[in-house]
């Protein structure tokens, strides 16, 4: 593995918790890739505009680059193309890279089907535009012998190609879409609800997707095992379980909208189960709960039809599991139907059956 440096500007001096769960999530994510050497975290009001953090901050990258065989440089923050080009200037480390293209790394190491591959392509070409046209801006910069030289056809013409290559993309998503579109028509008719398991990577989904439907996909600690929406009858009720993409803190909204077929089912399913894993400390728990709950309401998910799992209730105790509870309750502005489970253990599994089965009852009245 590389020797990689976790890098944080915090704009808020006031923050003495999210930042250090935001960072925990990074380490998390990146240590799947590298091999964690270091952290630096700096505390400004405002980003700077050159390399994002000060001077200072980059001779320290510097150094640690040198001293400690540093070969990837990693960010919480978003990078523009020029930050990362001028940090790679100074620090003399090639790889420099933030969350969004971090993640973007993992979805391709752990994409296994062509549709999963089509949708991180077109993420990675959307964030590939920027770096061509700062590419393209630096040479001609220097080589550049008048107006539309050379150089500056070539940079159009990257362009134009990427463009292409995400237009091509775009149509074969589409086609992808209408089948869905006529998959989920012919669901209706024949009245089989539609249930959507959604969460925060690791909280258990495909644990309980496995147990309710008899399959056997794999389950990692790895994060994004899936990446396409997986779908399974219930053993023994007309209803269709829906395996989909995890959560991740603070994710894109970029990124999001590339796996539009993933949001396509959430949109469309009859019920949300949104799953926590509530053995997390109380901190990172309501950080996360909040970060998915949003996601699911700026998709245009009525909360009403949302389910909210509490899961892994077999690694706390019972006092721990209704503090944390009272807790997620103490900031959400309903209330909201719950169940507490473990889908390790198949801890209230017919709980959960009867409630999705009310909840199914009440949304047709």
């Amino acid at each position: 593995m590389k020797n990689a440096v976790l890098v944080m500007l915090k704009t808020n001096p006031s923050d003495h918790i999210k930042f250090r769960v935001q960072m925990n999530e990074l380490r998390a994510l990146a240590q799947t890739q590298y091999n964690i050497i270091a952290e630096i975290i700096q505390t400004k009001l405002k980003p700077k505009v050159k390399y994002l953090i000060g001077n200072g901050k980059i001779q320290e990258l510097k150094q640690l680059v040198e001293q400690k065989n540093i070969e990837k440089i990693i960010f919480y923050n978003n990078l523009t193309s020029k930050q990362k080009y001028n940090i790679r200037t100074a620090t003399g480390c090639d790889d420099v890279s933030d969350r969004y293209d971090l993640i973007l790394e993992i979805f391709e190491k752990m994409s296994k089907d062509n549709l999963s591959k089509l949708q991180i392509e077109k993420a990675r070409l959307i964030k590939e535009i920027p770096m061509i046209k700062l590419a393209a801006s630096i040479k001609l910069r220097t080589e550049h012998p008048g107006a539309m030289g050379s150089g500056e056809y070539a940079y159009h013409s990257k362009i134009r190609r990427v463009q292409e290559k995400i237009a091509k993309i775009n149509s074969k998503i589409t086609k992808l879409r209408k089948l869905k579109e006529s998959w989920f028509k012919k669901r209706e008719k024949l009245k089989m609800p539609v249930i959507c398991l959604t969460g925060n990577y690791n909280a258990g989904k495909t644990t309980l997707f496995n147990l309710l439907t008899g399959s056997q996909k794999p389950v990692s600690n790895e994060p994004f095992t899936t990446l396409s929406s997986k779908y399974m009858k219930l053993t023994d009720r007309d209803m269709l379980f829906v395996d989909t993409i995890g959560f991740v803190i603070d994710i894109d909204p970029k990124l999001i909208e590339s796996f539009e077929l993933n949001i396509f089912d959430i949109i469309h399913a009859n019920i949300i189960l949104y799953l926590i894993d509530v053995s997390e400390d109380i901190e990172t728990l309501k950080i996360k709960f909040l970060s998915g709950f949003n996601i699911l309401l700026d998709l245009g998910i009525d909360h009403n039809k949302m389910i909210i799992v509490f899961n892994k209730i077999d690694k706390i105790t019972k006092s721990d599991l209704e503090s944390k509870i009272s807790a997620i309750k103490s900031f959400i502005p309903y209330n909201f139907k719950y169940v507490e489970i473990s889908a390790l253990n198949s801890i209230n599994i017919d709980e959960l059956i009867n409630k999705i089965e009310a909840l199914l009852y009440e949304l047709e009245d």
